[in-house]
């Protein structure tokens, strides 16, 4: 995926799942002007406040109950969540797309543009959006 400008990793990962999953009918810049429009708030680059978290993924996917990350997977559903960063009370997005046996979880971090792994406790767990499908 291409990596993510300043802030913007919750509306990355939108368009990537928006790429991967919808054939393209999510775009980075559509789930950005929502946000804007839900927040008031013009500048993205600062990243999604919690509190708009869920309408605004709740505006472009199916989500559903979270129970865990395998379980999830197992499925054929991601999890859209968080992790820490150095900053205090900033979190990073990122979506799990597999795990390996060895319990590390396989993501996408629109950071650096690719998967990586991580053990569970590396996520925070501020929102766990389980996603199946576009709406």
């Amino acid at each position: 995926m291409t990596t993510q400008i300043q802030g913007l990793c919750v509306v990355s990962i939108m368009g990537y799942l928006g790429d991967n999953l919808c054939d393209g009918g999510v775009t980075q810049d559509a789930a950005a002007f929502y946000y804007m429009q839900l927040s008031g708030n013009v500048d993205i680059t600062q990243g999604v406040e919690l509190q708009y978290m869920d309408d605004l993924v709740n505006h472009y996917f199916y989500t559903h109950n979270f129970g865990s990350f395998t379980n999830t997977i197992d499925q054929g559903y991601v999890v859209m969540t968080d992790m820490a960063t150095s900053q205090s009370n900033v979190f990073h997005n990122v979506v799990i797309v597999g795990y390996k046996y060895n319990g590390y979880l396989i993501y996408m971090d629109p950071e650096v543009g690719k998967w990586m792994e991580a053990h569970p406790g590396y996520f925070n767990n501020n929102y766990n959006f389980v996603i199946s499908g576009c709406k």
